[in-house]
């Protein structure tokens, strides 16, 4: 449909998050197609009632001329301390949007520490393979199956490291 339709959603999403939050909400768009309502809340309950209600507005069909869209929203919480700074406040409602969109669209989630150690090791994992990769530490090792079988499948194939864990 184009850059100007997708434009045209943007503008109507943001006009609906506006609509929807209260007057003491600060909204901005954050890149692509990504919103961040900030607000202050009691805690995470009062946060997902936020966070429901403006999935519902944004759910409601988009009429653009004679073309009617629907549009999914996923949304991330993080809950501030006072020792939060701005870019972790960013990261953990980032990694929260991800798991909410992982687990299945049109969902909410919470930020947890447990979240935050997850990523965190696949983010440990992920660099520790491109260095094994950029150091040539990979082997491929095949693990011999005996079967009398006629149809037998190739053997598995492995890889293995001398530095990964």
């Amino acid at each position: 449909m184009g850059h100007e339709v997708g434009d045209r959603v943007l503008v109507e999403i943001g006009r609906r998050l506006m609509e929807s939050a209260r007057r003491e909400d600060t909204i901005a768009r954050f890149g692509g197609d990504e919103f961040v309502v900030m607000s202050i809340v009691r805690g995470a309950d009062d946060a997902g009632r936020i966070a429901r209600r403006l999935l519902d507005h944004i759910s409601a069909p988009i009429r653009l001329a004679e073309i009617e869209l629907s549009v999914t929203a996923s949304v991330g919480i993080t809950l501030s301390t006072p020792a939060s700074t701005t870019v972790e406040l960013i990261r953990n409602a980032d990694t929260a949007l991800h798991r909410a969109k992982q687990n299945g669209r049109e969902r909410v989630e919470v930020f947890t520490t447990a979240m935050g150690r997850q990523a965190h090791g696949r983010l440990e994992s992920v660099v520790a393979l491109r260095r094994a990769l950029e150091q040539q530490e990979l082997s491929v090792a095949y693990q011999p199956v005996m079967r009398n079988e006629p149809d037998c499948p190739p053997p598995p194939c492995t890889s293995r490291s001398r530095r990964l864990p």
